[in-house]
């Protein structure tokens, strides 16, 4: 089935494909266990609910042009809640290269380690760069409308792509991606799609440190 066949149930289906690393700190030792349902090797649909596919959408094929979107795309969403834009690392986007090659759909044990100093984003099986990235700018609107601008406490799990992309103190970003079998992934008789990484630094999501570094929009 093509992407653009799919209905607005199966899109929301896989938006739950995504997933980010918690950070650990001085403020939250502990916090860092990751939700399975966000993560493991299996998705949380089957086979007969979406087909898996390799688009060869530009952002993808063009590695100039991966690069450049991820870029843009995350300091559009930035704009918004007064961070300063991003700039390209290369270690990032090598150790994020590093992690996609494994074609095992979970955090790094690196982005997991209580001394990492690199966030990560994660996600698998969207049309575009635009599109993935999306999802995670999206998560936006829950983050306001559940209240946590102002009440203080941790976001939920699975608004922790935004936080990371807009967290003021974060300063650079790299990322990268690659084509995975889908059975790798746990599914039966599909096809390949892209499996995407990005690595940032300074990490984000500390407990206690929300309301500093992930501002209302203008």
């Amino acid at each position: 089935m093509a992407f653009s066949t799919f209905s607005r149930a199966t899109v929301l289906l896989l938006t739950l494909f995504t997933s980010t690393a918690l950070s650990q700190g001085p403020e939250n030792r502990g916090y860092g266990v990751i939700d399975p349902s966000l993560t493991g090797t299996r998705p949380p649909y089957t086979t007969d609910q979406v087909s898996y596919w390799a688009p060869n959408d530009d952002s993808y094929v063009n590695t100039a042009h991966f690069q450049q979107q991820m870029v843009d795309i995350h300091n559009r969403y930035r704009a918004q809640h007064g961070s300063a834009p991003l700039k390209w690392d290369t270690q990032l986007a090598a150790s994020s290269q590093k992690h996609v090659n494994t074609c095992v759909y979970a955090h790094s044990a690196e982005a997991l380690a209580p001394a990492t100093t690199y966030g990560e984003n994660i996600y698998f099986g969207y049309e575009s760069v635009a599109s993935g990235v999306g999802v995670w700018g999206d998560e936006g609107l829950a983050y306001q409308s559940r209240g946590f601008y102002t009440n203080g406490k941790a976001p939920d799990h699975d608004l922790l792509h935004f936080t990371q992309m807009v967290w003021k103190a974060t300063t650079t970003i790299g990322c990268a991606r690659k084509k995975c079998v889908a059975d790798q992934f746990g599914g039966d008789n599909v096809q390949e799609s892209w499996f995407v990484c990005c690595h940032y630094y300074r990490r984000g999501n500390y407990q206690g440190q929300y309301q500093a570094n992930v501002l209302p929009p203008r």
